[in-house]
């Protein structure tokens, strides 16, 4: 092989290969650590309950799956739920699934304050900006908007996987 006008042995070109994998493997790897330990879980100001949620798709069973936590300010868990619904096309609208079905439980609980934390940037993005209501999926963000006006407060934020492990765990049960 000829690099820069130089001639390189096939060997050397595999060996430099190699290294450029194994720095990548190695860099990689480390991230992911440090992204654990940077995104953990945290607990909401007093007054207000956090309801972390999160959706899986299996297309092989043909179903999807919901998960959600309601916790207060010092971490107590006040409610977990998972249920499997219908199989649907796209991530986004399994996310929107599991913020309504998340959102439905806590009004049926009485509850006034919550801050719903859901992974799915485009989700909370969506909702926090009302931006939603002509796409595809614009129903369920309307009745998600209608319940969500059901509470005192209400609002939705984005976490990273590494803060809402909780929720995945159950969605994928």
């Amino acid at each position: 092989m000829v690099h820069e006008q130089v001639l390189v042995s096939p060997k050397t070109v595999a060996d430099n290969a190699l290294g450029l994998i194994m720095n990548y493997v190695q860099l990689h790897l480390k991230s992911q650590v440090q992204a654990k330990h940077h995104f953990h879980w945290t607990a909401p100001l007093p007054g207000l309950l956090k309801l972390n949620v999160d959706g899986a798709m299996f297309g092989e069973l043909c179903k999807s799956g919901v998960g959600c936590i309601l916790r207060d300010d010092k971490g107590k868990v006040l409610m977990a739920a998972l249920k499997a619904e219908s199989e649907v096309e796209e991530p986004e609208a399994v996310e929107l699934i599991v913020v309504l079905r998340g959102l439905q439980l806590c009004v049926s609980m009485g509850i006034s304050r919550i801050q719903v934390e859901s992974d799915c940037l485009l989700v909370v993005e969506a909702l926090e900006h009302n931006n939603m209501a002509g796409s595809l999926l614009g129903l369920l963000y309307q009745d998600i908007k209608s319940i969500s006006s059901c509470f005192v407060e209400c609002s939705f934020v984005y976490v990273p996987r590494e803060g809402n492990r909780a929720a995945h765990g159950l969605a994928i049960c």
